[in-house]
């Protein structure tokens, strides 16, 4: 009996609060404080279910975490129609390479910054990296910038999906490239069409297949 004159007394004290425009106020306020907490912690539910498809340090296996500055390599490039191979080693901040394309091989050899071309009488001159990589910058092709585009991606089935906007400052762009992993042949493919059609509307295809051995095995290059 008693307990039922409180429940009564409690339901008045609200009828009676809500009557006042003061009390009210408070009410709808606390209502609607708990309504935005509750989107707030949905939001914070969605974002962690959203971030579990993005690789964290050593969460994932991979022979990419490997590789440094001390490895031999074997690029191929296609764009469109065109295909382009670069191979050689690299060994700390000096790196052999040899160029073909379309059966004409030129060899290059890289020594700390600077990039040397060998000529018709066997000497190495002076040149710079944009003649060895007038295709696609050396940048596109640097194990170390990949592994910067990887923090960025979302993982799937072996493939790392990076969105252009992400890459691009003040892109808003929606599209992605990606970067398929082979861990039993060490190979990665990198499709970088959709970056490169920025500046290029014409473009239908442009990507990189790089091939890595002998990883940590260099002892020394010949040039």
């Amino acid at each position: 009996m008693e307990e039922n004159k409180k429940e009564e007394k409690k339901k008045f004290n609200i009828k009676e609060r809500w009557k006042d425009k003061r009390e009210r106020a408070k009410i709808e306020l606390m209502l609607y404080g708990i309504f935005f907490l509750a989107i707030i912690i949905f939001a914070r539910i969605s974002s962690s279910f959203s971030d579990s498809n993005i690789p964290k340090d050593n969460d994932i296996k991979s022979f990419i975490n490997d590789i440094t500055d001390n490895y031999q390599y074997d690029i191929d490039i296609t764009i469109d129609n065109n295909n382009y191979k670069y191979y050689g080693s690299k060994l700390g901040h000096n790196m052999d390479i040899t160029r073909v394309v379309d059966n004409k091989e030129d060899y290059f050899y890289q020594m700390n910054d600077k990039y040397y071309i060998l000529d018709t009488k066997g000497n190495y001159i002076l040149t710079n990296d944009s003649d060895i990589f007038p295709y696609i910058e050396y940048r596109y092709l640097d194990i170390n910038n990949i592994k910067e585009y990887i923090k960025l991606a979302t993982y799937n089935d072996n493939i790392y999906s990076i969105k252009v906007s992400d890459i691009v400052l003040n892109s808003n762009s929606s599209d992605v490239i990606t970067i398929k992993v082979d861990e039993d042949n060490k190979n990665i493919i990198i499709d970088y069409t959709n970056l490169f059609k920025i500046d290029n509307n014409n473009l239908t295809k442009e990507v990189v297949s790089i091939k890595y051995s002998n990883i940590n095995k260099i002892n020394s290059l010949e040039k």
